[in-house]
C-alpha cells in the first residue's frame, strides 16, 4: 500500500483537473466582447417605421404611375387610417388590385395619416400619360412627420414636415 502523500504513476495532481485559469476565461470573454462589438459596429442603424411607411408609400405611388402609363388606364392609390390599396379603373369603376407589388399595406404601429374628411381626396390618382391630380398626404408617428406629394406631371416627392 502506498504511503500517505504519494501518488501514484501517470496519476493527474488535483491542480491541474479542475478546469480553466482565470486568465483563459479572460481572454475568452475579451475575443467574445470584440466580436459582439464589430457585429454592432456592422449592423445598420435601424429606421424609423415614420420613414419606412412614407418611402413605401412613394415608391407605390412611383409604381402606379408606371402602371397607369404601360397599361394605358387610370390607376389610384387610395389611403385610409388603416393603410392604403392600389385600385385600376375598369368598366367605369375602381377595382382593387391584390397581388404584388401591389396588394394592400398596412400602416406600421404608431404611424398615422393625416386624412382629408372627403373619402375624394384621400388619394393619388395617374393617367395613362402619367399625369395626375396633384395630392399630397402627410403621415406623423410621434412628434415626426413626412409628407407624400404627387405633382400634375405625376412625380412623387418625399420630405421631412416639421
Amino acid at each position: 500500500m502506498p504511503a500517505h502523500g504519494t501518488r501514484r504513476p501517470g496519476a493527474i495532481p488535483p491542480a491541474a483537473a479542475a478546469g480553466f485559469t482565470l486568465v483563459e476565461l479572460m481572454a475568452t470573454l475579451a475575443v467574445i466582447g470584440l466580436l459582439a462589438a464589430a457585429v454592432a459596429l456592422t449592423a445598420p442603424a435601424p429606421v424609423p417605421a415614420l420613414r419606412r411607411d412614407a418611402e413605401a408609400l412613394a415608391g407605390t405611388l412611383a409604381r402606379a404611375r408606371e402602371e397607369a402609363i404601360l397599361g394605358g388606364r387610370r390607376v389610384r392609390v387610395e389611403a385610409d387610417p388603416l393603410g392604403y390599396r392600389v385600385a385600376v379603373a375598369r368598366s367605369g369603376g375602381w377595382q382593387p388590385l391584390s397581388a404584388p407589388p401591389f396588394a394592400p399595406v398596412r400602416w406600421r404601429d404608431g404611424v398615422t395619416p393625416a386624412l382629408a374628411d372627403d373619402p375624394a381626396l384621400r388619394g393619388f390618382a395617374f393617367d395613362p400619360l402619367g399625369g395626375a391630380e396633384p395630392a399630397a398626404l402627410e403621415l406623423a408617428q410621434g412628434g415626426r412627420r413626412a409628407r407624400v406629394e404627387v405633382a400634375i406631371d405625376g412625380s412623387v416627392h418625399l420630405s421631412e414636415a416639421r
